[in-house]
Formats: C-alpha cells, structure tokens, sequence
C-alpha cells in the first residue's frame, strides 16, 4: 500500500526543512546586518509573493 503525505504534513516537513537550512546558511556563511539590501530583498519578496495564487507560508 502506497503511503502519501497530506498538503499539510508536506507544508510542516517543508517548513523544518527550512529552519534546519536557515541555521546551515547562518553558521556556514553568516548573517549581514544591511539595511538597504534587506529592504531591497523584502520589496522583491513581497512582490513575489503578491503574485501567489495561494501562499504556502506566512
């Protein structure tokens, strides 16, 4: 029998797997603090997510 995994177990298993990378990146190559690029980084994020017909995170 073929198991699948609901959206939202997906959804969480996605989720994890984007905190365990976050902290990958973080230690591996580091955070900068720069206000402009993380402006710039945001305007483009949220413009992007804007164009989602359904978003999957928050």
């Amino acid at each position: 029998m073929l198991h699948t995994l609901s959206s939202v177990q997906s959804l969480k298993i996605d989720e994890e797997l984007g905190k365990q990378n976050i902290a990958m990146v973080e230690q591996e190559m580091g955070i900068y603090d720069d206000i402009k690029k993380t402006a710039y980084l945001t305007k483009v994020v949220d413009r992007l997510i804007a164009k989602l017909d359904k978003p999957l995170f928050n």
